[in-house]
């Protein structure tokens, strides 16, 4: 008698060791078949950008200003080239000792590896100042997605004696910028339209342009699928925005970064951000200076 059930719990035990098995191989053979779907399958560039929490990155500007009208340095004597081996950034003089630029232009060096270069129409050809930078502020709040996109640099002690170098005014705290206002774009231009980051950049001269604020609004809404502007930012294109003349392609096309507008010699913006010149619906996005004075003036004393 105990020999028979002995061998039924033999049974029972091989029965269930056999359905463990069957089970455990169907699971498998479902995960497999669901990573087989998942690697093979590509899901549609359409409906990532349709999804309110997938947002593509906002496009870096990185280039120059193209076009526009030759100005002296004597007329935007505030202006100043942030430089790592050659000209990275544009940057404005908001103090004899502090630079305001975007703040993408400092993601990865120390303050210790840019000097500023000032008081010359020809960055590479100059007979202007340079100066080493002494401390490096980003906004706390900048993120990789370009908001926040301010840097303040702190610069060593210096004497600007014999140059001409001036101070830009800036807006005050929340002031407005009314849609359709003209400013002045200003930067610098590589005439033969080459790299600013190859060796030979002996030919770049400053430039400035007729830009016009465009209704945030409608910006929000052209780049909807890079996440829109937030309150920090601001759009400005061509004077002839409108035109949509394929023939004039002013404005910062792929790179001039931290290159200020200026209106009546106060700097309300710097270049962040854009597709650039050649896409002539989408203007270009600027950082507003004026959502961040209160920033500026309690790191710098401005």
């Amino acid at each position: 008698m105990n020999n028979i059930w002995f061998k039924i719990l033999i049974l029972i035990k091989l029965i269930s060791s056999i359905c463990f098995a069957i089970t455990n191989n169907i699971e498998k053979n479902e995960i497999n078949n669901k990573t087989l779907r998942m690697l093979t399958s590509s899901p549609k560039l359409s409906s990532i950008s349709s999804d309110t929490n997938i947002k593509l990155h906002r496009p870096l500007l990185d280039g120059q200003i193209i076009g526009g009208y030759p100005i002296n340095i004597k007329s935007a004597s505030y202006l100043v080239s942030l430089h790592f081996i050659n000209h990275k950034c544009t940057g404005i003089l908001i103090d004899k000792n502090w630079i305001l630029t975007s703040g993408h232009c400092t993601t990865h060096l120390q303050p210790y590896n840019y000097y500023i270069y000032m008081g010359s129409n020809n960055i590479e050809k100059h007979n202007g100042l340079v100066v080493k930078v002494a401390e490096l502020y980003r906004h706390p709040n900048y993120t990789k997605n370009l908001d926040y996109d301010f840097t303040l640099l702190k610069l060593v002690n210096y004497s600007s004696i014999g140059y001409n170098i001036n101070i830009a005014k800036l807006p005050e705290q929340n002031e407005e910028i009314p849609d359709g206002i003209k400013f002045k774009l200003i930067g610098w231009n590589k005439n033969d339209n080459k790299s600013l980051f190859k060796e030979n950049n002996e030919n770049m001269s400053l430039k400035a342009i007729d830009v016009i604020k465009i209704n945030s609004t409608k910006c929000h809404e052209l780049y909807k699928n890079r996440g829109g502007i937030t309150d920090r930012m601001f759009c400005a294109a061509k004077y002839n925005y409108h035109n949509n003349n394929d023939n004039d392609d002013n404005g910062i096309c792929h790179a001039e970064p931290g290159s200020p507008i200026i209106i009546n010699n106060k700097a309300i913006g710097v270049a962040s951000w854009g597709y650039g010149c050649k896409l002539s619906d989408y203007p270009n996005v600027y950082a507003k200076i004026s959502y961040v004075r209160d920033w500026i003036k309690y790191t710098s004393g401005v």
